[in-house]
């Protein structure tokens, strides 16, 4: 029976392959020996596994049981290695100034070159449209999280977070407040790039491409749920912070009351105060290490923390995404209101059996855990082993028509 599309139904897809597979092995009594290397036994055993499994091949699934949460381990120890001075930076030998000299130890990577800084570009460009396609086309968690390992081992540990939008909103308000302050085209593109996906696809940045996100979802392991008043209320923070860091990057502070007086400069207080820097780069003031691994301890329990009370830059995502061309819908056609998704979201993300369209991180969690999502799956894979096997039972007649086509030439020119 054709569907709505004009297509035939996968059961009458199944029933034709088995009737050509009857036709292919009656034809076959006559063919030579060395033609049984193309037996049907094998699109038989495909046949006989999708009807075991009441129409889906479980057998496709090979990643459902893996232990991804584990990978965050062996992420942290290549990340290390990749930190080591056999990965420096720093590879250009410095002059000799003489033995009464002693070069300063770097508290930051060398400026990079144009080449390298447009290869960032790229990437940054191609990790936001894969991470769109990832969550919003091919809706696959694992994908996403294979996503944000790569985004953090490159731009996080690799970069030691050099490629950091979060920290350009400084430098552009700057730019805009003092004409002697010019920013560079790369943290142009650096700042705008995760603000024009946002508006076209919600915050796929968050999700899958931003390394201070993706550090704090692979450590989470037992996430509990914050009360929806408290999270509403720590939700403003970053938006205070935001506001705090503009001021001190374009004007600075300067307050006097009474007889008391506080004057101070521009500060590039998000840079100053990363919680994540000192990780990325294995260096720092201990207090901010020390304040980085609290946000991971305390992540390992509370979904970003960081993420969702404290980053300027998810602030300005969370008000821009609410405007966006397309975000995340946890169903891929009609909702259920079952209730799983509200369940599994470990941000508090989704309101009324609803995804939040500005709280939304986009980390496809939700997936996992719908019946729709699931059924969709299983009927996609089952549609690719239904024309895998048509393919190959086509690949088979065409085989044997060519050999009948010898025999009949032969037997005539006999």
């Amino acid at each position: 029976m054709p569907d709505s599309r004009g297509n035939c139904t996968i059961p009458k897809r199944i029933s034709n392959i088995e009737y050509r597979i009857s036709n292919v092995e009656v034809r076959n009594g006559d063919l030579p020996l060395s033609f049984l290397r193309y037996s049907t036994f094998d699109i038989r055993h495909s046949i006989f596994a999708l009807r075991q499994n009441g129409g889906f091949c479980s057998c496709l699934s090979r990643f459902q049981y893996f232990p991804w949460r584990r990978l965050w381990l062996l992420l942290l120890v290549v990340a290390t290695l990749s930190s080591s001075p056999v990965f420096g930076q720093y590879q250009k030998q410095p002059p000799d100034f003489g033995d009464s000299y002693t070069f300063p130890t770097p508290t930051h990577p060398e400026p990079r070159s144009a080449l390298v800084r447009g290869v960032d570009m790229a990437l940054l460009a191609a990790a936001l449209g894969a991470g769109a396609w990832l969550i919003l086309k091919r809706r696959s968690r694992t994908g996403v999280l294979m996503l944000s390992i790569g985004s953090l081992a490159y731009f996080g540990f690799y970069r030691k977070g050099c490629i950091c939008p979060i920290g350009a909103i400084q430098s552009v308000t700057l730019s805009l407040v003092d004409s002697r302050y010019i920013v560079s085209l790369s943290l142009i593109v650096f700042f705008f790039l995760p603000i024009v996906a946002a508006l076209l696809f919600g915050r796929v940045f968050c999700g899958a491409v931003c390394p201070l996100g993706a550090i704090q979802d692979l450590v989470l392991l037992r996430p509990k749920k914050v009360p929806e008043k408290l999270d509403r209320a720590l939700g403003w923070l970053r938006y205070v912070y935001l506001a705090v860091a503009v001021v001190f990057a374009g004007w600075g502070l300067n307050l006097a009351i009474g007889s008391w007086h506080a004057q101070l400069g521009r500060r590039f207080l998000i840079c100053e105060w990363d919680p994540f820097v000192g990780i990325f780069r294995l260096s720092g003031p201990f207090h901010m290490i020390a304040i980085g691994a609290g946000f991971i301890l305390l992540g390992m329990f509370v979904g970003r923390p960081y993420c969702r009370w404290l980053c300027p830059y998810g602030g300005l995502l969370s008000l821009l995404s609410r405007f966006a061309w397309k975000n995340v819908r946890i169903t891929p056609d009609r909702e259920l209101d079952c209730g799983l998704c509200t369940d599994a979201c470990p941000y508090g993300a989704i309101h009324n059996l609803r995804a939040d369209r500005g709280d939304c991180l986009a980390c496809a969690r939700c997936y996992e855990y719908c019946p729709r999502c699931e059924k969709t799956k299983q009927e996609r894979e089952m549609r690719n082993l239904v024309r895998t096997a048509e393919k190959r039972i086509s690949n088979i007649e065409y085989r044997m028509s060519n050999v009948e086509v010898e025999k009949r030439e032969t037997s005539r020119d006999s």
